[in-house]
């Protein structure tokens, strides 16, 4: 966009304001609105919110249009406060995508990005935005592209490159603050390594995670392999990497607000469980973006009636996600259980439950109470009484290996411990 205030002072007619909507629609990095000056931001915002803003439009023929200009300047604006905060704000993440480094269906081959050339490799899994391939640099580098699969929810993955940012930057990223708590969360969240705006119209994300093993799967198409009920040895150490991983985002005011099967990606070998998919994250507590169609049976209510999102929100959805995969649960079995709920004892909805033993169908009742703020929400409030469970209803982890037969790699040896 590279314009500032300056460049629409004069607008003033409704073709002049389309113009405006136009170039703000397109834009991604907030300081070619505000400028690269960071002690001018809040003074080109103010003037540009005076301008956009309905309320001094009252009843004119442009009030649509200025409602939508002012809603992007919002988008940028929040996106600058972020960078800000990071301490990154002036950076344009996006690389260049050479046009001779397409296909002829527009499809990404090759790409240069902060001194490497990025080949793509397989596609490892899609979810409800984009499709996930990975990459390999001439430098010996390797990391993973998301690439949005409708232009349409571009800024969702702009979104989600504003979080990662903000992931990547905090306190205890590199080096956890508290190893006996977070050992090993900086190889949960992925890095970003920029982002590339695909022939002007496709945003792709391109991200690392450290020490992510060669195979990794995502939760859904590993309960699917065993329809859906995943041996239950193996619900500890998932819940485990899980609940310490939402607690670390939810210490840096981050909700991810979309724990679903597609998004909790497994590591068999390392027991790792890697968060992917921070696209509809919600920061500075504001609402969630959208939600994945699929997976509306997972959802907690304050998230399906639009309220404001808790820290309380990830755990239920991390139970109900790992509920569906080792319970042999369909989706609308799913959602019938949602809707047992209007008290918030919840009483009757693990009942029909049979896979897990009791005290653990309560934890789970306990994690998806309706009432969001009866919920647990943080590792310390959790790890004590599921450790109790694991060791008396399983047995002492004893670090013997369980083989899975997992298509597509058969028999994967997944070793039992915590």
């Amino acid at each position: 966009m590279n314009r500032t205030f300056a460049d629409f002072q004069a607008l003033s007619d409704i073709q002049q304001l389309e113009m405006m909507l136009h170039a703000l629609k397109s834009e991604s990095n907030p300081s070619n609105v505000f400028g690269d000056d960071v002690s001018e931001t809040k003074n080109v915002k103010r003037k540009l919110f005076r301008y956009a803003h309905p309320d001094t439009r009252a009843g004119a023929d442009d009030d649509p249009v200025a409602e939508a200009v002012f809603k992007e300047l919002n988008r940028l604006w929040k996106a600058a406060q972020v960078q800000i905060d990071a301490g990154t704000y002036g950076t344009n993440y996006h690389g260049t995508m050479p046009v001779d480094n397409t296909t002829p269906a527009g499809d990404i081959v090759q790409f240069h990005l902060h001194g490497q050339l990025w080949s793509v490799g397989e596609m490892l899994f899609s979810d409800e935005i984009a499709t996930t391939y990975r990459m390999t640099s001439d430098q010996g580098s390797t990391g993973f592209l998301r690439v949005v699969e409708d232009p349409a929810n571009n800024d969702l993955l702009e979104h989600e490159a504003i979080v990662l940012q903000k992931i990547n930057s905090s306190v205890g990223f590199a080096e956890m603050h508290d190893p006996d708590l977070y050992t090993g969360m900086d190889l949960v969240f992925p890095t970003l390594v920029g982002s590339i705006m695909q022939n002007g119209t496709h945003m792709s994300n391109l991200y690392t995670i450290k020490d992510v093993a060669p195979q990794v799967y995502p939760l859904a198409q590993v309960a699917a392999t065993y329809d859906q009920k995943i041996p239950l040895k193996h619900i500890g150490w998932m819940w485990n990497r899980i609940v310490s991983a939402i607690t670390w985002l939810h210490d840096r005011g981050i909700i991810h607000a979309a724990l679903t099967p597609d998004n909790l990606i497994i590591d068999p070998v390392t027991h790792s469980v890697h968060i992917v998919n921070l696209s509809h994250a919600s920061i500075a507590q504001d609402r969630v973006r959208s939600m994945a169609a699929e997976w509306t049976a997972i959802y907690p209510e304050e998230i399906l009636t639009k309220a404001l999102p808790q820290n309380e929100s990830d755990t239920y959805m991390a139970a109900m996600s790992l509920i569906w995969a080792f319970c042999g649960l369909s989706l609308d079995q799913m959602a019938q259980i949602a809707a047992l709920s209007p008290k918030s004892d919840g009483s009757e909805r693990f009942a029909q439950i049979t896979e897990l033993p009791a005290p653990m169908a309560r934890y789970m009742r306990w994690c998806t109470i309706s009432a969001s703020t009866s919920r647990p929400f943080r590792y310390e409030q959790m790890y004590d009484g599921w450790m109790s469970m694991i060791r008396e209803e399983l047995g002492w982890p004893k670090g013997e290996f369980v083989v899975m037969d997992y298509s597509p790699v058969a028999q994967v040896q997944w070793s039992w411990w915590w």
